[in-house]
C-alpha cells in the first residue's frame, strides 16, 4: 500500500516519514506534498492508496482534497491529521469519507500503524468486492452475447424468431443501425474469446 503524506509543515512530513518502519509493516512511504494541489498531481504518478492529510493548508486544504479523492476512478482512503482546536473540520472530513484521524501533538507509531492496518484491510476488501463485481458483469455480458449468438444461428437455419432477434440487434424504434457480427472459423464460437472484437454475436 502506497502512502502519501500531505502537510504544509516540513517538520510534520519529516516526522511521519521517520515515525515508523513503513516497509517492515507492509506499507510504502511513496512521497509527500505541501498542499492538496501538489498531492493531486502525485496521486496517479505514485499509485497512491492512502493519503494522510492535514486539514488547514494553503491553496487546497484537506477537505477539498478529500472531496477530490472521492471522485477518483479507484478507491483512495484518507486519514486526517488535526490539532486540538480544529475538531469541527475533523467532523466534516469524516462526513466526506475520511477513515480516521490523528492528533498531531500525540502521534505515536503504534496508533499510526493501527489506523493504517484497519484502512488497509478496508481497501483490500473493497478491491476484492470490485474485482468480483467486474467478473460477474463480464460473465453476464458474455452470457448475453452467447445467447444472442445462439438466437442468430437458429434464425439463419430456421428463419424463426426474427422480431425478437431484430430488437436484440437493432433496438426499438431505431432509424438505422450498424451491427458487427463475427464469423468464427474455429470449431465453436462458444469456445472462443471473441468479446474483445466488439461484435454483438458470433457464428461458427
Amino acid at each position: 500500500m502506497n502512502v502519501l503524506v500531505v502537510d504544509d509543515e516540513p517538520i510534520i512530513r519529516l516526522g511521519l516519514r521517520t515515525l515508523v518502519d513503513w516497509e517492515a509493516n507492509g506499507f510504502t512511504y511513496a512521497g509527500d506534498a505541501e498542499d492538496g494541489l501538489e498531492a493531486c498531481e502525485l496521486l496517479d504518478a505514485l499509485n497512491i492508496d492512502i493519503v494522510i492529510t492535514d486539514l488547514i493548508m494553503p491553496r487546497m486544504d484537506g477537505l477539498a482534497l478529500i472531496r477530490t479523492l472521492k471522485e477518483r476512478n479507484r478507491p483512495i482512503s484518507a486519514v486526517v491529521l488535526s490539532c486540538m482546536d480544529d475538531f469541527t473540520y475533523v467532523k466534516e472530513a469524516m462526513k466526506l469519507g475520511a477513515k480516521d484521524y490523528m492528533l498531531k501533538p500525540t502521534m505515536e507509531p503504534e496508533s499510526l500503524l493501527e489506523i493504517l492496518r484497519v484502512v488497509k484491510q478496508d481497501l483490500e476488501l473493497l478491491h476484492k468486492e470490485r474485482k468480483e463485481l467486474q467478473s460477474r458483469q463480464q460473465e453476464l455480458e458474455s452470457t448475453k452475447l452467447m445467447q444472442l449468438s445462439a438466437k442468430l444461428q437458429v434464425y439463419i437455419h430456421t428463419e424463426q424468431g426474427e422480431p425478437e432477434l431484430q430488437t436484440a440487434l437493432f433496438g426499438v424504434g431505431e432509424a438505422s443501425s450498424l451491427v458487427s457480427l463475427l464469423l468464427d472459423t474455429g470449431s465453436s464460437a462458444a469456445e472462443a474469446d471473441w468479446r474483445w472484437t466488439g461484435c454483438l454475436a458470433a457464428l461458427p
